[in-house]
């Protein structure tokens, strides 16, 4: 497989993930919360608006990545995309390199990051959102390198009051409460 297909396809996976949550996005607007009777209405009390507003855009952006990755030019395979310590006449897949060890795992920490919302999308109706929403932000905090305990917990707590009250208080919007119940606004 020549090396300019196969970063085809490693691009066209990743753009399938978010494809992906989005999908989970849609289900969830369409069963979830239809069946909570929070996707009717106006957009003030319709909880799947902004959800599915969002995921259509991002299914178009994700069609244009697509477009741009099949029927672009960005894969071009040319003497200038070598580290400069290779001899050019040395075979390109015998070279291994600190960057794409580094390229490789912030890939990885993306596709995490990518997985942990879809567990959180998945969860957020049985959990609750005051729940399930300071347990993705430790997650997703300590995927991406935080180390310190307490300030992963507080600011996983404090983001959640904080965006919990302006969209729960302020805005009118229902957070799903889940099996505990929770609605202090």
């Amino acid at each position: 497989m020549s090396s300019e297909l196969k970063a085809r396809l490693q691009h066209s996976s990743a753009v399938a993930g978010f494809v992906l949550i989005c999908v989970v996005i849609y289900w969830q607007c369409f069963t979830d919360l239809a069946a909570q009777d929070a996707a009717s209405g106006g957009a003030q009390y319709n909880a799947a608006f902004v959800p599915e507003l969002l995921s259509g855009f991002l299914i178009a952006l994700c069609m244009l990545q697509l477009v741009r990755v099949w029927f672009g030019n960005g894969f071009r395979e040319s003497e200038d995309t070598l580290p400069d310590e290779l001899d050019a006449d040395a075979p390109v897949e015998d070279a291994v390199t600190y960057e794409d060890d580094e390229n490789f795992g912030l890939v990885l920490r993306a596709i995490l990051c990518v997985g942990l919302i879809a567990v959180f999308i998945l969860v957020l109706p049985y959990l609750g959102y005051y729940v399930a929403m300071p347990l993705l932000l430790i997650a997703v905090l300590v995927t991406l390198g935080s180390r310190n305990p307490l300030t992963v917990v507080a600011l996983a707590i404090g983001l959640t009051l904080i965006v919990g009250y302006v969209f729960g208080g302020l805005l009118n919007v229902v957070l799903p409460p889940g099996f505990l119940e929770i609605e202090p606004w």
